[in-house]
């Protein structure tokens, strides 16, 4: 159900390193956030939410710039050099109204990179999987519509780009803990 993208290895600078060299190429807004608005390469963060083994999906509404009417979960342009833990955290409470002390526990995904050929860019992912202790969500303008689902029902959805591949990363890791 996903577009079809071209998939990469990670072969170049991930987290605080990529956006600090991307901060030299592309232009900030006034609050010193990189504008990835015309970007080739864009790193973003990725931000599973699970609740009693069901995982948080948001239906991205008419206002967003890319992937219109897409399944997704919460995540943002990692536009500025700090951890991307922070970056996470941040998107969370803008996009879900999460606070930290509804968090159990954070989990960290592998990055990988791939290449949008209808958009022209180069999405690199970090991915996270939050465990919250309750479904208390708030939207926020860039969603129309949320729900639960089993983390193994996703395929069932027409969903960004490669958000199985970062699904899989991070219940990788959580099967580790």
């Amino acid at each position: 159900m996903q577009k079809d993208s071209n998939s990469e290895q990670p072969q170049a600078k991930f987290d605080i390193a990529l956006v600090k060299e991307l901060s030299k190429s592309y232009p900030s807004f006034k609050d010193g956030r990189i504008d990835y608005s015309n970007a080739e390469i864009a790193p973003i963060v990725t931000c599973f939410i699970m609740h009693d083994n069901k995982i948080f999906l948001a239906k991205r509404g008419n206002k967003v710039r890319t992937y219109k009417g897409k399944w997704c979960t919460v995540a943002g342009y990692y536009d500025r050099p700090l951890a991307a833990e922070k970056i996470a955290l941040m998107e969370l409470m803008e996009e879900a109204s999460i606070a930290k002390e509804q968090i159990n526990k954070m989990i960290k995904g592998a990055p990988f990179s791939y290449t949008d050929k209808d958009y022209g860019i180069r999405w690199v992912v970090h991915p996270f999987l939050f465990l919250v202790n309750s479904r208390k969500i708030t939207l926020d303008w860039e969603h129309e519509k949320m729900l639960w689902i089993a983390p193994d029902k996703l395929s069932q959805y027409d969903t960004v780009p490669m958000l199985d591949m970062s699904l899989k990363s991070v219940l990788k890791n959580l099967k580790h803990i």
